[in-house]
């Protein structure tokens, strides 16, 4: 259906974006998952050169946390109330990404087991 508004008509949209938060016609989430993973990418890329660079020295964990908790969960927790009535499969791929980033931040091989409850903690 489409809406005649004055001079413009208005039709209807897969996707809508409203505050960095991409919703979709069926909320199943794709969308906004893909926009939240390819946000990441390059962070998760700077993450993994800061975390080589120093060659010499070990990285100071700390700081690689800090680095990963203001910019990577900012952007993974940021509109995450809207995903409480997505499936698993939403919650595994944001859990997979979040994983990825802690590689990085460690230093330590894509198959380590690394697991970062929802609060932040390590385990």
């Amino acid at each position: 259906m489409e809406i005649n508004v004055e001079a413009a008509t208005i039709k209807p949209q897969a996707t809508a974006r409203g505050l960095d938060v991409i919703f979709d016609n069926k909320l199943n989430w794709r969308s906004h998952i893909k926009h939240i993973e390819s946000k990441l990418a390059s962070r998760i890329n700077l993450l993994r050169f800061l975390s080589r660079s120093c060659a010499d020295a070990e990285p100071n964990i700390e700081t690689m946390l800090n680095l990963f908790k203001s910019l990577v969960r900012t952007i993974i927790t940021y509109g995450s109330h809207t995903l409480l009535t997505a499936n698993d499969n939403v919650w595994e791929r944001l859990q997979i990404t979040q994983n990825k980033a802690l590689r990085a931040v460690l230093g330590v091989p894509f198959y380590t087991f690394v697991y970062a409850d929802i609060d932040g903690t390590l385990r």
